[in-house]
């Protein structure tokens, strides 16, 4: 049994209509190695087994009285997998685009909160879709963001998966335990809430000499705000979102969800990174991203000459690329100019790089760590009326304050490749979830030398969502174009890899890969 920290518990308080805090680990699987076709019945039998044994399949949340503190997490006494585990066929015609919105269907729905909080959906059918082999299968895993973030999917993923000619760790014994009674979980919560509050003024006193003055004009501006009239207190909102500019992103969500991916090979990435001396390869992908946003709002007649802004979650791990996380949140955000104003893809990625540059030395030198220590460590009183202030106020006046256009957030995954009871894993993705305010969501993600850019969002962000996939294959093309024409005794791409996304809509890679026999993207 464990407890819910408070940057966990805070995505419960979340949940509305609109939003729902889970997100969506996708994996698509080859199985012309095998002898025979797989089974329904064989999968549930391997994920009964494996599953099982880990804390975040089978424990499922049980509520403090009252809300005095934060959930408990424990074994599901009633726990049956086959509860968990669906499954579907495609629908006709079973290409890529029907895919696309079936998934889109599936994360729009919210997670059983009275349940373990996750599910899989196995999706045959796949025959149609370009690139993929037939008989290939994928595997939509959802899970909350209350129990898990990108890196701990990664941990998951690698949990299930092995590489080829190695068999699977052997599944450690599990001893069940009975699930808290309601009077043991209201007298911990009353020692909690009572320990927590009294250690609040010495972990402030800690925190308070290097966030003082931070803290401090925080609170003058709120001062100002609540002393303001209603004509200055309007000026200082439009000041405050000025930040952030206005765009189709940032307007009202609603239940339906619109998904797309395309996948490109790292090298070409890594050549792309040359553009700018010092780039890293999160540099290249949010200027590719920030390359494609710019061209679809300009194909949408919307308007396109302003600079865009990306939030990116930071993994405030010690050991970041490990792969024992299978539970839990530990995060922070970084706001990053995407410098979507300037069209040259050199020189925007320089400006790119300036500006993650600049973000992460704010990011060192902010108290960030110090803030969600203290979260964790909230009474759960505090940390659930916080939250839901906070959304109140993000939609005061019908619309979302802008914390951001997008979020872009980078999950790196194996170079090698994985399989899954003898199905070699093809492609690794995910759908992310969306916020008031936060825009487009694109989640990255690298697996066995191909990087794969997805995006979810709302159908009112995204009326095309073909046109935006397109627009990220132009921006990859006008960018590894530049690159090659900068380095001496490189072959230029020869095509616009977007002419074929629109006559087709499939995860496809440029045509330098076609002999590999993966998926290809546009």
């Amino acid at each position: 049994m464990s407890q819910l920290a408070g940057q966990d518990a805070s995505f419960l308080y979340l949940e509305n209509d609109s939003i729902k805090s889970h997100f969506s680990v996708l994996t698509v699987y080859d199985q012309s190695e095998l002898k025979a076709p797989l089974r329904y019945r064989d999968i549930l039998a391997y994920f009964n087994e494996r599953v099982s044994a880990m804390p975040v399949f089978r424990r499922k949340l049980y509520p403090v009285p009252l809300q005095l503190d934060a959930p408990y997490f424990a074994d599901d006494p009633h726990l049956n997998i086959e509860s968990h585990v669906r499954h579907i066929a495609l629908p006709k015609p079973g290409d890529w685009r029907q895919f696309c919105i079936l998934a889109a269907q599936i994360q729009a729905v919210p997670i059983d909160m009275g349940k373990p909080l996750w599910d899989m959906h196995i999706i045959e059918g796949l025959d149609q879709v370009e690139g993929l082999p037939k008989g290939s299968f994928a595997i939509i895993t959802r899970l909350h963001h209350a129990i898990a973030d990108g890196t701990t999917a990664r941990g998951i993923l690698m949990a299930l998966h092995h590489p080829k000619g190695q068999a699977p760790e052997d599944v450690p014994v599990v001893f069940r335990e009975a699930p808290p009674s309601a009077i043991e979980m209201f007298l911990r919560g009353s020692l909690n809430n009572a320990r927590q509050i009294s250690a609040i003024p010495r972990r402030l006193a800690k925190l308070l000499p290097a966030s003082g003055p931070k803290l401090g004009r925080v609170a003058a501006s709120a001062l100002n705000k609540w002393l303001a009239t209603d004509d200055q207190r309007e000026a200082i909102e439009l000041a405050d979102k000025a930040k952030v500019p206005a765009s189709i992103f940032n307007t009202e969500m609603e239940y339906r969800r619109v998904f797309q991916l395309r996948r490109y090979p790292l090298q070409d990435i890594k050549r792309i990174r040359t553009l700018a001396p010092g780039a890293t390869l999160n540099d290249t992908v949010l200027t590719l991203i920030g390359g494609a946003l710019r061209r679809y709002l300009e194909a949408s007649g919307e308007k396109h000459d302003i600079n865009l802004v990306a939030l990116c979650p930071i993994n405030l791990r010690e050991d970041k690329f490990g792969n024992d996380s299978v539970q839990g949140n530990n995060i922070s955000l970084m706001q990053v100019n995407l410098n979507t104003r300037t069209a040259a893809p050199a020189k925007r990625m320089g400006k790119v790089l300036d500006a993650t540059t600049k973000a992460k030395l704010a990011q060192k030198a902010s108290t960030a760590k110090d803030l969600i220590a203290l979260s964790q460590n909230a009474p759960n009183l505090l940390v659930a009326l916080g939250t839901r202030l906070a959304m109140l106020a993000a939609f005061r006046g019908g619309s979302a304050v802008r914390l951001g256009n997008c979020i872009i957030t980078n999950v790196p995954g194996p170079q090698e490749p994985l399989y899954f009871m003898g199905a070699r894993l093809e492609l690794f993705s995910g759908l992310a979830p969306i916020s008031p305010g936060s825009g487009l969501t694109f989640p990255v993600t690298s697996y066995c030398g191909q990087l794969c850019i997805a995006f979810t969002g709302c159908p009112g962000w995204v009326k095309d969502p073909q046109l935006l996939a397109s627009c990220l294959d132009d921006s990859f093309a006008e960018m590894l174009a530049a690159a090659d024409t900068s380095q001496p005794g490189t072959k230029p791409l020869k095509r616009s890899p977007a002419r074929a996304a629109r006559k087709t809509a499939s995860p496809r890679q440029p045509a330098a890969e076609k002999a590999s026999g993966t998926p290809k993207s546009s």
